[in-house]
């Protein structure tokens, strides 16, 4: 990884809090500049005393990834309607109805996928792969049987 200022800000923004502080120590460490190396001090500071839980914009998407974990926060508009009940295990599932368009969300998981960082995304694969690969391997080894 390179370490420079816009690095470390790029990490911020995909969550990576720690990373980035890593990386301003890094800067820090090597500034000849008094006034810039305390500039990534003070910055070093501000990530440190944690994530910043601002009021979301509605409909909002927060998200933060820290260690091998990735929350994702978010916030629908209120009129937003809400499922009377679950729908059977057999259903699709029924597209959202009212002021949430199709668009609105495909726009919504496309903020989402942005601000994941490749590993992040990579893991996620994984754990939702992880079932279904499983599933075909023992109903390729049922049927070789």
């Amino acid at each position: 990884m390179f370490d420079t200022e816009t690095m470390a800000e790029l990490c911020v923004r995909q969550g990576l809090v720690d990373q980035a502080i890593g990386i301003f120590r890094r800067l820090a460490k090597v500034a000849d500049d008094a006034g810039i190396r305390l500039r990534y001090e003070t910055r070093i500071s501000e990530l440190a005393q944690g994530p910043s839980l601002a009021p979301m914009e509605i409909p909002g998407l927060r998200v933060t990834a820290k260690d091998d974990a990735v929350e994702i926060e978010w916030r629908l508009a209120p009129e937003t309607p809400t499922p009377d009940a679950p729908a059977a295990a057999t259903e699709a599932p029924a597209a959202p109805q009212g002021s949430t368009s199709e668009a609105e969300i495909d726009a919504l998981i496309a903020r989402v996928m942005a601000k994941l960082n490749p590993e992040a995304l990579n893991a996620m694969a994984q754990q939702i792969l992880k079932p279904a690969v499983a599933a075909i391997l023992a109903d390729e080894l049922k049927s070789k049987k």
